[in-house]
């Protein structure tokens, strides 16, 4: 079914590229954006996956921004600086407005920061972002200080991720940002109408600081399935889509009507082995008995399903071409990755070999859970990836489940082994370190997604070390250590970075694409 799909979605683009288009829409001052994604929630302190936070970045700001490569930009701050190695001080833009006509001042900062702890979704919030801060003080209605526990030379960049709430909503609930009440930023645009799953329409802000933006009312609508996200772009229902599926990039790029604009991604696909119990939850042994003794926790056995990967082959014939076999959590060249760590070539038949030096010679069965809607390709890696462990004798059962069961239960610790994709969004290393491969520490604000129950001391302490060394490239050096160290012990096994890749109407709309994958408005112009 799913190849006749594909089939028919590839033949409606042959079609429109060779002149059967459809008639172009009138201009207008609405762009409606066809999203494979739509946030999970309007609070943006609730959760942090990517999807959410690219449609809710057009509400609201941070105190900093990113520019389309990651490099820390002003935003609400106009600068900051280091007083000593523990405090921030931040000045903040004079004249903005909150959507509500109310003037944006540092007790809003001091009330936004310190409501993020107590506004955090199943999936743990915006917590891994506020490592370090201990503090917030008001001085002057322009300035603002952030004391942290430790140095905390990355802080400027982290608050590209907590969004600014106005001081006056007090303690909304989720209802209140639902219908709109508490939906109040001082972002391009404005709250007018969501429905979950549906559509999200926002309007212009016209007394937005960075200037008039170019369309009046946006209309962002959740499009699950990639055929019909494409087909309702080729029919002008929609003006711009993310998430081109990777079989129609070349037909898209062939059409005289639709312009493609992509870059190589922060993101890669991941999969976690969970080490920290004695018996995992979803393991059997090759007769499809409970084990009472979970084989992961020998590296020989992380080590065999990572050799188990053609990772070359997903990328040519899952991906289309369009990602890259990863060898570290995060995409080759990115600040503070290593040159030296390469992907594991694929070798089914030494894998079998470390299976059975580890005990298993009959391999053992697992399921390997992964998200079927969050990020390209999702289900379909995962499921070639569940053929890869089968042929040398683990006994892989796929369960792809949409993003709303998956993350929730990934963060409960339900699963043995599972696959999902996660991105650098502060352009170097560190957030994937501590959030994902540092042991879980709550009071330090630390391995906040650490899906593996791994856990390292001297990798943490190394981690620690570097996110309070404020000297870049005594820093770096740390970093690059810890990404070495982590892989090779197979803390986590990277598998590809994939491209980020829209398409749009080339009458109604151009996009600088963006390698944090967001949909961001104030990247789009008109032609």
């Amino acid at each position: 079914m799913k190849s006749l799909r594909v089939a028919a979605s590839a033949f409606a683009i042959g079609l429109l590229a060779a002149g059967l288009t459809a008639p172009a829409p009138a201009l207008s001052q609405t762009l409606t954006i066809g999203l494979r994604s739509g946030t999970d929630a309007l609070d943006p302190h609730f959760g942090s996956l990517g999807n959410s936070v690219s449609v809710i970045r057009n509400i609201y700001d941070t105190l900093v921004s990113r520019d389309e490569t990651l490099a820390p930009t002003p935003s609400l701050a106009v600068a900051w600086k280091l007083i000593d190695d523990n405090i921030w001080e931040f000045d903040l833009r004079p004249g903005v407005k909150f959507h509500d006509g109310s003037d944006f001042t540092a007790d809003d900062v001091k009330y936004t920061i310190e409501r993020v702890p107590n506004a955090q979704g199943p999936t743990g919030g915006m917590m891994l972002y506020m490592t370090g801060i201990s503090k917030v003080e008001v001085i002057s209605p322009l300035k603002v200080r952030l004391i942290t526990s430790t140095p905390t030379p990355l802080l400027p960049r982290n608050l590209a991720q907590i969004f600014i709430l106005p001081k006056s909503l007090g303690t909304p609930t989720q209802e209140d940002f639902q219908s709109g009440k508490a939906t109040i930023g001082t972002g391009p645009y404005k709250y007018v109408s969501w429905q979950p799953k549906g559509d999200l329409v926002v309007a212009r802000h016209d007394a937005y600081w960075g200037g008039k933006q170019p369309w009046e009312r946006i209309v962002m609508k959740e499009i699950l399935a990639d055929q019909s996200r494409v087909a309702a772009l080729l029919a002008g229902d929609v003006d711009l889509i993310n998430y081109v599926p990777s079989v129609d990039v070349e037909q898209l790029k062939k059409n005289a009507t639709v312009a493609v604009f992509q870059t190589p991604s922060v993101y890669n696909f991941m999969v976690y082995p969970e080490v920290g119990r004695d018996q995992s939850p979803f393991v059997t042994d090759a007769d499809g008995k409970p084990m009472t003794k979970n084989p992961m926790k020998d590296i020989r056995v992380r080590q065999a399903m990572s050799m188990a990967i053609n990772r070359q082959a997903i990328v040519d014939r899952v991906m289309h071409g369009q990602g890259i076999a990863a060898g570290q959590l995060s995409p080759d060249g990115l600040w503070a990755t290593s040159t030296a760590l390469k992907p594991d070539k694929f070798d089914p038949d030494g894998a079998k070999k470390l299976l059975t030096e580890a005990g298993y010679p009959n391999g053992f069965g697992i399921t390997l859970h992964c998200s079927s809607d969050r990020l390209p390709n999702d289900a379909a890696v995962c499921t070639a990836l569940g053929g890869m462990l089968n042929r040398i004798g683990i006994k892989a059962i796929v369960a792809a489940t949409p993003r709303a069961v998956f993350f929730p239960a990934s963060a409960r610790l339900e699963y043995s082994l599972q696959m999902s994709g996660w991105g650098s969004l502060s352009g170097e290393t560190s957030y994937i370190l501590q959030s994902l491969v540092h042991t879980l520490d709550n009071n330090k604000r630390l391995g906040a997604n650490n899906r593996t129950m791994y856990s390292n001391p001297k990798l943490d302490a190394l981690i620690e070390t570097a996110i309070t060394t404020v000297d870049d490239e005594k820093r770096k050096a740390m970093l690059i250590e810890a990404m070495e160290m982590s892989i090779k012990d197979y803390s986590t096994i990277p598998v590809v970075t994939l491209n980020a890749i829209w398409a749009g109407r080339k009458d109604k709309v151009s996009y600088a694409a963006r390698n944090d994958e967001e949909t961001n408005v104030l990247q789009m112009q008109k032609p």
